[in-house]
């Protein structure tokens, strides 16, 4: 048997785990192999810069599997535009399992092809900086080999290919999915542990790179502020200066004001409130008695015990696949600034639900699961839209997570004047715009806040 239909027999033996995801954002990258002298040779790109979601990466041409496509169409359809590829020449072998990537809420679902009659390939400009082609010989190469220390996931395999190129992420996930197909001892039994510190990336930490531009903004209307007007704090300062203020009342105004805005610009209908068992909770369940008054369709559910709604809302997902209630928009209300450890149970089940759910995300306070200081410490819920309250957290700003924040925005908690002028900036000057205002980056604002 020759190592082409060893390959077809091991995908399609793999069918049965290889089904699409139910419900969520879907793409599909192609990961095409060929014959190179002896060897096999995978076609990878390098994503640009200035991209909003994966900047500088390297990944496999895709993108979204559109309306009435097939993962496999529109793996080829993507790169068809992405590198000019000539689908004419390339044979569908089969689907590795599809992977979840959190920083922008896609299930992605690999099509692996042989490429029977090479050709030139030319990348497209407005995303792809460079084609690769790496040879499994050098993913084999000890030399090359890395290891990047995931929070969510654990450790991850990584490949340094030069100095420039570092193979990393769900790249890496699906690079390890086909070699141990193709090659299933390519490691020769080295686990990630064995590998010395020196071995270890941290991909994110990446001198000079260059912050995107925002993205359009999520709720039209809302007076944009630089981000350097904002005193970043840490969780000490906020209780300190939350104190005298009515922090769910200010919340749930900000959170039913967001929604209303999100709502219409997308004519959406149906709102889904997740609600924690704190503060952040309840002011998601007022936000949510709100919208129901006004004549808006709520669903509440519950993500922990005990649950601020009271007989009105429905119980957590009692596992990560359950089905949430079909929703438009979704406010995330589980744990904001209340994280003091990575989530678990309720909590978690519910964010991780939230993963098989495609209308945009607002979360209150924080993105549930981020810690207010120390950032990603575990699985956390991937926002389109953030509302900080009074003042944003420094977990907000860490290096890499910038996708999870999504567009930030600022709400008006109505602290006192002096609380304000302590941390550094006049009520009256961060919020003349309104008491909800969009924070973009300014003139000297640091690059690490924005990257993605």
């Amino acid at each position: 048997m020759t190592l082409w239909a060893r390959l077809a027999e091991s995908l399609a033996a793999q069918a049965p785990h290889t089904t699409q995801p139910c419900g969520g954002r879907l793409a599909a990258a192609l990961v095409l192999v060929r014959d190179r002298d002896g060897d096999l040779e995978v076609v990878y790109t390098r994503r640009r810069e200035e991209l909003r979601h994966h900047p500088g990466q390297i990944s496999f041409p895709g993108g979204r599997v559109e309306r009435g496509e097939t993962a496999e169409q529109a793996a080829l359809r993507e790169a068809h535009e992405e590198i000019a590829l000539d689908v004419a020449t390339v044979e569908v072998l089969g689907r590795l399992p599809a992977t979840y990537l959190p920083p922008s809420r896609f299930w992605l679902q690999p099509i692996v092809a042989r490429w029977r009659a090479p050709h030139p390939l030319v990348a497209a400009e407005t995303e792809v900086a460079a084609v690769l082609r790496v040879r499994l010989s050098s993913l084999r190469d000890v030399g090359n080999w890395r290891m990047v220390r995931l929070s969510t996931r654990g450790d991850s395999w990584a490949w340094q290919l030069d100095a420039d190129h570092l193979l990393w992420g769900a790249t890496a996930v699906i690079t390890v999915s086909l070699l141990d197909l193709l090659i299933p001892d390519w490691h020769g039994g080295t686990a990630l542990g064995d590998l010395a510190t020196a071995r270890e990336a941290r991909p994110w930490d990446v001198p000079g790179r260059l912050a995107p531009l925002p993205s359009p903004a999520m709720l039209p209307g809302v007076p944009e502020v630089p981000a350097d007007s904002a005193p970043v704090v840490r969780s000490d300062a906020w209780r300190r200066h939350a104190r005298d203020v009515d922090v769910v009342e200010g919340a749930a105004a900000a959170a039913t004001r967001a929604i209303g805005l999100l709502a219409q610009a997308r004519d959406a209908a149906r709102v889904l409130v997740l609600a924690g068992p704190g503060r952040t909770g309840a002011a998601g369940v007022a936000s949510a008695r709100a919208l129901a008054a006004a004549g808006v369709r709520v669903a509440v559910v519950c993500a922990g015990r005990p649950t601020p709604a009271g007989d009105w809302a429905a119980g957590a997902p009692s596992s990560p696949g359950d089905r949430l209630p079909v929703a438009d928009v979704v406010l995330d209300a589980v744990t904001g600034g209340g994280l003091r450890g990575a989530l678990r149970g309720a909590p978690r089940d519910a964010v991780l639900a939230l993963r098989h759910v495609s209308a945009p995300i607002i979360s209150l306070d924080l993105p549930s699961g981020l810690h207010p200081d120390e950032g990603l410490v575990g699985e956390l819920v991937t926002a389109d839209v953030t509302i900080a309250l009074g003042a944003p957290r420094a977990g907000l700003f860490r290096p890499g997570i910038g996708p999870f924040v999504g567009d930030l925005y600022l709400a008006d908690l109505g602290w006192p004047e002096a609380g304000h002028r302590r941390l550094g900036v006049p009520r009256v000057t961060l919020f003349a715009g309104g008491p909800l205002v969009r924070l973009v980056p300014g003139p000297s604002a640091a690059p690490d806040r924005w990257r993605e």
